[in-house]
């Protein structure tokens, strides 16, 4: 309850609740997912809180492969995360895996250019990474719209070549360092200014001038404007990495006047030369001119020449930008016509749904970038209270999100700068704490375009439009496009390479496992890939990978194009000679060869991957998965993996599915009397397994209708028991949501056979379909309920948290005790609730800490012992009542 001394001021105040003292026990509710999406950050773990959350971050159905006859095949993890939460589920992990060869979608960003901030003549193409890797963004558009402010003339002087003086007036934040200027002067000559610091001195006030900085300036040349009319010497196409020389040559001129725009006319370039036919609207073409200068030239459109076939003429609607270095001569006010702020707004699509506008972005980096290394500049930017720039390649992550409007309040204005930083340490191998400890920035994740590595790189706007259409709003190139690389299906995706066990090695023991993950995470700073990337993340109780029933497929063979085939006909014989030459005579034509028409082949466009046939169907890969699996939550100690089968399992698959894997483990086919060796091996407690697979309802489906596999819907109603009754009552007969039927069926014989194997399989009851058994593979007769194996987690958790106040204590009786009766508490706590079978707590649990454990030998060595005995509580299963008829209106009930 907020006390009262927190009060302060005089009003009506709605205080919390009072909360209930409880022992404090930490939750075993939250699921971990691993498997194939749409999109989304890789072999991250994300936390989700719902399914909105999940679509923003992962976007939706993903499908991974088609059937032979044309079926398409969805991954299986967006169906487990929808099952989680409507079964109660309130916040799970999910990580995305893909192939290793994965890659994004890269996008041109039209009407911008990058140049050189050291002053070089080098440009290039301004492209944009989709935000994760995968072809889900193929279908993403991009357009930039160019945003004119225009300002005050008269509050503005060239005091250099690099410097205004500006008069703020009552406007002091009109200029952000990062906005670009465009100054024409009386002379119609243009220069673009790229503010690189806006410097005040501290008393400074608002109407008094500052100096605006610029470590370049280039000029915006119109070409009649050039004396004498320059020849273009050379060409060079601007790429995005580099520039490519092209065979052409030939002059500029101006168009016609009615084509003027804004008042200023068209550029017209003739060109002649053999790559004359491969320019396009959108090229930037770098000219060399006669006169020793370079420019850039936006090619705007394309035609023939009329007078000229053999030549072609592009045009450009704006000025050419000079890269040759030129000085912005100093000048009065009076000298200066237009001063304008320039900055644009980034418009994105998905097909034909509009997505999150970027407005008001400015073309380059705030104070944080031009600052660098210089504590002068990152001064000077402190003292003006310059606000953070809205710098397109920063906010484009963070903006271009669809939860970004529901934020919260962002007090320093460094949101966007935060989900950026984050999303560069994504892209390397390096450790990450944010995502260790779930403090990922779910909004940045969910961004459509990734940020821009910082650079010295300047961006200035060259051939972008006031006005757009949605023709100017396209989308990648065909050879852009990303890829998920999940043509063959194998468990090496599911799993960090360097944590599987090597060729010589049968499996890796889970204390070996946590060793390896501990030194690669911790020691070597390391991120952790699939499954392992959950390794340190010690919220999650249970893990599971629903993509893990999969049949599996490989790549679709290409086809060879098909030729037409070849026409046959005689041999072509010469005509007869006639006795008489002098005289014409009528003969046939000689015999035209037939000619072999074979058709071009047509490109071929990305096919799926074809899903094995049934009876070609293999245990490996499945097999490996759940080891890996398995492994992880015996290194752990603290998770439960959540097992499924394929569809066509039935009874007889089942049996042989359990079978191999407990032959893979080391382990006997079938269930033994426990031994330790056994455990030794591997500890099956930690595993449990549910069948058969959920039709639900799907509005995406052909028949409106889906089936899924079981595995969230468990991790959901898991989850939902503990929070609404304990972790210690088994979770089984709940009805599971959205169920309308189950596939493959099972008999009363099939059913009873399975459950007597440790299966938990789903059954239709009266009103609803529910799991009837929560069992774990366990070997151990104790640790048989899903609910004791949680108990033993959950005590191991608390064990383990309360012991951190004591790490630094001296070991003498007096802490012994302390010990003894903060353990005894919580399981008094437990115990009370129903945790434990004894009627009494000393018939439940005891906890041993004097010296029968901690002899004189264990303190010398600075060793403590805290020995914790409990009896788990038991849940009643399958309870038998016999009606019997004993007599005339006499029945006699009895238990069986």
């Amino acid at each position: 309850m907020v006390s009262a001394s927190n009060i302060r001021l005089p009003g009506v105040y709605f205080l919390p609740p009072p909360h209930v003292a409880g022992a404090g026990l930490p939750p075993l509710d939250v699921a971990a997912f691993v498997g194939f999406a749409e999109r989304g950050p890789l072999d991250t773990p994300v936390p989700i809180r719902d399914l909105e959350t999940y679509r923003a971050v992962f976007g939706g159905e993903f499908v991974v492969a088609r059937e032979a006859g044309g079926a398409t095949i969805n991954g299986a993890l967006p169906g487990a995360v929808a099952n989680f939460f409507a079964n109660g589920g309130r916040r799970c992990y999910v990580v995305r895996v893909c192939g290793k060869q994965a890659s994004a979608t890269r996008f041109r960003m039209p009407g911008i250019v990058a140049l050189n901030s050291g002053g070089a003549s080098q440009s290039r193409l301004v492209s944009v990474s989709a935000s994760s890797a995968g072809a889900w963004s193929q279908q993403i558009r991009i357009g930039t719209r160019l945003r004119t402010t225009p300002l005050p003339v008269s509050a503005f002087s060239v005091t250099s070549s690099r410097e205004l003086s500006w008069s703020t007036g009552s406007a002091p934040e009109a200029i952000q360092t990062g906005d670009v200027l465009r100054l024409t002067f009386d002379d119609e000559s243009q220069w673009l200014f790229p503010v690189s610091s806006v410097e005040t001195s501290v008393d400074a006030s608002p109407a008094e001038a500052v100096r605006l900085l610029a470590n370049f300036t280039w000029e915006a040349v119109r070409p009649e404007l050039l004396s004498p009319p320059p020849l273009v010497t050379q060409v060079q196409r601007v790429t995005a990495t580099d520039v490519t020389s092209l065979d052409i040559n030939g002059s500029l001129a101006v168009g016609p006047a009615e084509a003027a725009i804004a008042g200023e006319r068209e550029t017209e370039f003739v060109m002649f030369g053999t790559d004359a036919g491969a320019i396009s609207a959108g090229d930037i073409l770098n000219l060399a001119l006669s006169d020793g200068s370079e420019c850039l030239f936006a090619v705007s459109g394309t035609s023939t020449n009329s007078s000229s076939p053999a030549a072609r003429v592009v045009t450009s609607n704006t000025r050419l930008l000079r890269l040759d270095s030129a000085a912005l001569a100093p000048s009065s006010p009076a000298s200066l016509r237009r001063v304008e702020r320039l900055r644009f707004d980034l418009l994105l699509r998905q097909g034909k749904r509009r997505l999150p506008t970027l407005f008001e972005l400015s073309f380059n980096a705030g104070p944080n970038r031009w600052a660098g290394d210089n504590p002068r500049l990152a001064r000077l930017a402190e003292l003006a209270g310059a606000q953070p720039t809205r710098f397109w390649g920063e906010v484009a992550l963070f903006e271009s999100s669809s939860l970004a409007h529901s934020s919260t309040a962002d007090p320093d204005g460094n949101q966007a700068a935060r989900g950026a930083r984050f999303f560069q340490l994504l892209k390397t191998g390096d450790r990450i704490e944010e995502a260790r400890d779930g403090d990922v920035d779910v909004i940045a994740l969910a961004g459509v375009l990734a940020p821009v590595e910082a650079s010295d790189t300047i961006y200035l706007p060259l051939g972008m439009q006031s006005i757009l259409t949605e023709d100017d709003v396209v989308g990648p190139a065909r050879d852009d496009v990303g890829s998920d690389d999940l043509d063959s299906f194998t468990s090496d995706i599911f799993v960090d390479p360097f944590l599987v066990p090597r060729v010589d090695q049968q499996s890796l023991s889970g204390d070996a496992l946590i060793k390896e993950a501990f030194d690669r995470y911790y020691v070597q700073d390391k991120r952790l890939r699939g499954i392992h990337s959950l390794m340190f993340i010690d919220e999650v109780a249970l893990i599971a990978t629903p993509e893990a029933v999969h049949r599996g497929w490989q790549p679709q063979e290409t086809q060879a194009p098909v030729l037409s085939p070849p026409i046959t006909s005689p041999p072509i014989s010469s005509p007869p000679l006639l006795s008489d030459q002098a005289e014409f005579h009528d003969c046939e034509p000689p015999a035209v060869p037939p000619v072999l028409v074979v058709e071009p082949p047509k490109p071929t466009e990305p096919t799926l991957p074809i899903v094995n046939d049934l009876q070609d169907y293999r245990l490996d890969t499945l097999l490996e998965i759940q080891h890996a699996m398995l492994t992880f939550c015996q290194a752990r100690r603290d998770v439960l993996c959540i097992l499924t089968l394929p569809l066509h399992f039935e009874k007889r698959q089942c049996i042989e599915w359990q079978e191999t894997f407990r032959r893979r483990l080391g382990l006997s086919t079938r269930r033994s009397s426990f031994s330790s060796e056994s455990r030794e091996i591997s500890d099956l407690s930690y595993a449990a397994v549910f069948h058969p697979w959920l039709l639900q309802r799907d509005v995406n489906a052909a028949n409106g209708l889906r089936w899924v596999s079981c595995d969230g819907a468990a991790c959901g109603m898991i989850a939902a028991r503990e929070r609404a009754s304990h972790v210690w009552l088994a979770p089984a007969n709940v009805p599971l949501q959205n169920v309308l039927g189950l596939t493959p069926a099972f008999d009363k014989d099939d059913w009873a056979e399975l459950f007597d194997l440790q299966f938990n399989l789903v059954r239709a009851e009266p009103r609803d379909f529910r799991v009837m058994s929560a069992h774990t593979l366990s070997d151990e007769a104790i640790l048989l309920q899903i609910s004791v194996r949680r108990l033993m987690i959950l005590l191991r958790k608390v064990a383990v948290e309360r012991g951190m106040d004591f790490v630094f204590e001296s070991n003498h009786q007096r802490f012994r005790e302390a010990v003894r009766l903060m353990l005894e508490e919580a399981l008094k706590f437990m115990f009370d609730r129903g945790a434990f079978a004894g009627a009494t707590p000393e018939q439940s649990y005891r906890v041993v800490t004097d010296k029968s454990v901690n002899t004189p030998e264990s303190v010398d060595a600075g060793r403590f012992i805290a020995q914790i005995q409990v009896a788990p509580s038991q849940p009643a299963e399958f309870i038998t009542v016999l009606l019997t008829r004993v007599g005339e209106d006499l029945l006699q009930a009895a238990e069986g």
